[in-house]
């Protein structure tokens, strides 16, 4: 064992030494802004996703894209509440010292679900977006697709059901048994390149499921293309007069560039975050990518959902630039002391008429 850690470590470069005591901090720091920023902008965004979508339900519940905005809406929420009770056991952290231990634990115990949780629902994130990109692609230039597309929603939920069972059950599998083992063995009894199951058939298995979710995480990437020939056309029609006031082609402009410069953040995070990870921990660099791959996807999904959803039309957005406005409040406020000083200026005179 010990000519396997000379001989490895006569492998290294100076750059490997440089990434160590440089590139590794400098590497740490850049994806912790980036999470920060995102889970800011997450936290920000998602009550006008939420009005927004309460707004328009009603009338979208007939569209074939419904069943799967509404899946994507309740993992919003779902993912609205995880972060804010990560949040919450952080301040209470800070707060009371006296169960700083308790609540570090409870932290811990909570990133670590949503680790195994990312690792099980990242993929069928990336399928689902998959198919939306096809669906809606067909839906514009196939006319008879929507006879076809258009699935129930009990079939469609039993088919991303069975999806989200698969996963789950081998990711668990595979990550349940991989953090045993770290745990029990540690990292330094593995040299760099090896994997930490040590069996030939588990390491088939996670091999497997790797390259799964790598292909459909590309695959989700260039899955913005089938936009382009929309905005495209869209384009070519924006002389009519409905199209010139609704302007669809810029929002689909919008939409091929939010899923774009997400897809593209996390193929830098995955890049830059990965290196660090298989120096740091000995995990193989296909691991690593994947597990960091995970975590990006999972933080990066409810972006591009909400996102894309705020910006998909015209009347999303000015009903955005409502919300957010100071005018309206203002103009409230303004009917309210007006109404005051009309309902005063009215009693002042009778008052001074009984006075004389």
């Amino acid at each position: 064992m010990q000519n396997l850690t000379m001989t490895d470590e006569e492998e290294y470069t100076p750059w490997f030494y440089f990434w160590i005591y440089f590139g590794v901090w400098i590497t740490i720091g850049f994806i912790i802004c980036i999470a920060l920023i995102m889970l800011i902008f997450t936290m920000l965004s998602f009550p006008f996703y939420y009005l927004l979508y309460q707004k328009n339900r009603s009338k979208e519940e007939a569209s074939p894209l419904y069943p799967i905005q509404q899946h994507f809406f309740r993992w919003s929420n779902i993912l609205f509440s995880y972060y804010t009770w990560i949040l919450l056991i952080s301040l209470l952290c800070l707060i009371y010292e006296s169960y700083r231990e308790n609540l570090e634990i409870l932290l811990f115990y909570s990133v670590v679900l949503a680790y195994i949780l990312s690792s099980a629902v990242s993929p069928v994130f990336n399928i689902l977006l998959i198919f939306l990109a096809v669906k809606r692609f067909s839906l514009f230039f196939l006319e008879d697709s929507e006879r076809f597309l258009n699935l129930k929603s009990i079939y469609l939920w039993v088919s991303i059901n069975f999806l989200y069972l698969s996963s789950i059950f081998c990711s668990f599998y595979i990550r349940f048994q991989k953090l045993f083992l770290i745990t029990n063995n540690g990292t330094e009894a593995y040299i760099h390149g090896i994997s930490f199951t040590n069996e030939e058939s588990l390491d088939f298995i996670d091999n497997s499921i790797m390259n799964v979710f790598l292909s459909s995480e590309f695959l989700s990437a260039i899955s913005v293309i089938a936009y382009i020939p929309m905005f495209k056309k869209v384009q070519r029609l924006s002389y009519l007069p409905s199209f010139a006031n609704s302007q669809p082609e810029k929002y689909i402009k919008y939409q091929i560039l939010f899923i774009f410069a997400s897809k593209t953040i996390i193929l830098l995070v995955s890049f830059v975050g990965s290196e660090t990870l298989h120096y740091l921990t000995g995990l193989s660099k296909k691991e690593a990518i994947f597990v960091v791959t995970n975590i990006a996807t999972f933080q990066m999904t409810p972006v591009i959902i909400q996102t894309t959803y705020i910006f998909c039309n015209k009347k999303n957005v000015r009903a955005l630039i409502s919300y957010i406005s100071i005018k309206p409040i203002w103009l409230h406020l303004k009917r309210i002391l007006w109404r005051k000083t009309s309902s005063i200026n009215a009693v002042v005179p009778l008052e001074a008429s009984t006075r004389y």
